[in-house]
């Protein structure tokens, strides 16, 4: 099967990906309360203006454009300020980001990169972005409402286990401290 075309128009069952990559947490005070969501809110704000994101495939996640996207999301992490590492993609339709069941809807708009080789640049048919009156800071906490609710999550290929695996890990822990306390309990 040929690798999927993307329309000018963004359909309502297009999955539609945020790029995530390992950032080092910031430690707190011991016993420090942790916050109480799963995905940061500094993987949807975007220093550029518009949030970006992916569009992974037309009815469902299709492998063969992560297979093209992968080497992309890679090359950008290696460009980042400090050096990061590509761990995937949080997702969700975009029907769910266009009407979602509380607050306003965010446009999902094609905007497809041409290649330039002078300036680096490799093309990416797949790229979107957000179009949106919400200030970006509202918007951030939009986005990350709507993908923690969906919580879909495509890990790259490639993708460094170990530090997924400290996020599950870290992640479980707030939630399990959270529910019966940080008491050190001798036998």
């Amino acid at each position: 099967m040929a690798l999927w075309k993307p329309d000018n128009i963004v359909g309502s069952a297009e999955r539609i990906g945020r790029r995530f990559f390992e950032r080092k947490p910031l430690v707190g005070a011991r016993g420090q309360i942790s916050r109480p969501h799963k995905y940061d809110i500094s993987y949807f704000q975007d220093s550029r203006g518009s949030i970006s994101f992916d569009r992974l495939g037309a009815q469902s996640v299709d492998g063969k454009v992560l297979k093209y996207l992968n080497p992309l999301a890679r090359e950008a992490a290696s460009k980042l300020t400090p050096k990061a590492t590509f761990i995937g993609w949080a997702y969700a339709t975009a029907k769910e980001l266009q009407e979602p069941n509380d607050g306003g809807g965010i446009v999902i708009e094609p905007s497809p990169i041409a290649e330039d080789a002078a300036q680096g640049i490799r093309e990416n048919v797949y790229h979107a972005h957000a179009v949106t009156t919400l200030q970006d800071y509202w918007l951030a906490l939009h986005l990350r409402q709507i993908f923690e609710r969906h919580n879909k999550f495509q890990t790259a290929a490639n993708a460094p286990h170990v530090g997924l695996l400290r996020h599950i890990r870290n992640f479980a822990t707030r939630k399990l401290k959270g529910k019966f306390g940080n008491k050190n309990r001798s036998g």
